[in-house]
């Protein structure tokens, strides 16, 4: 309604504009202090539209420059974007951070004894909630991608095994579009060994889904050279995050 307003205040404006026969500019002053300034003869008309992309930001079907993150659109039957690169990365390629499921922050080391929620049940999905890492670090519309929305990614994509700047990992691209992204092998910190399992061989990322086989678990992206396909594991791990939004 406010924006009903604001275009009928404008149409009266420049009705009162023309009858007066007079040269006026219109002004537009935005939030961050700058100015737009338009001669009302060239205005044909005016009117609102929705944004573009989610929460206003433009979505892309590859990178255009080097301001990491984008919001990929692979043209996905749900409407989700997927960011371009990992949580806590600055490129494509870039591992980025590792996280246990559910848990905010880095570590210095990944194990069972130092897992903040000691199994307990966060609930089914923690997308959206206080324990979503990517919203807590990324904010706007980003998240965790849910179980479904990898089992979209894997139903609507091409795998694709490569390196990019001398970094193995997997390609998805999509079927419907041709648009794709990259994820580096990153591997996961075990709680086990505590030491990086699988780096530049292997690739796991979180889900914000946990596992309804066992309590211990979340389910995660798990791919390799020659396959991608959805696994669990267990909560205590870091493993990376790619966001999504839509």
């Amino acid at each position: 309604m406010k924006k009903q307003h604001i275009l009928s205040a404008l149409v009266c404006l420049l009705a009162n504009i023309s009858l007066a026969q007079k040269k006026y500019e219109m002004v537009i002053e935005k939030t961050d202090g700058t100015s737009i300034v338009v001669n009302t003869e060239d205005i044909i008309r005016i009117y609102f539209q929705e944004r573009t992309g989610s929460g206003g930001q433009q979505s892309y079907q590859s990178c255009p420059d080097d301001h990491h993150p984008h919001m990929i659109d692979l043209s996905l039957p749900s409407g989700t974007k997927w960011a371009c690169c990992n949580l806590g990365a600055t490129t494509p390629e870039a591992y980025g951070g590792y996280y246990a499921w559910g848990e905010t922050e880095e570590k210095m080391y990944y194990s069972k004894d130092n897992y903040k929620f000691n199994y307990q049940s966060l609930g089914g999905d923690i997308a959206g909630t206080n324990y979503d890492v990517a919203l807590v670090v990324w904010g706007s519309t980003w998240q965790m991608p849910s179980l479904e929305q990898i089992k979209e990614l894997l139903d609507n994509c091409n795998y694709q095994w490569t390196s990019v700047n001398g970094i193995n990992g997997g390609k998805f691209i999509s079927k419907n579009n041709g648009a794709s992204i990259f994820l580096p092998a990153a591997g996961r910190y075990d709680a086990d060994e505590h030491d990086f399992y699988g780096r530049g061989s292997l690739g796991y990322c979180w889900t914000s889904t946990q596992s309804a086989k066992d309590d211990d678990d979340a389910y995660d992206l798990d791919f390799e050279d020659g396959e991608a396909y959805w696994g669990d594991d267990d909560r205590s791990r870091g493993q990376t995050v790619r966001p999504v939004s839509r």
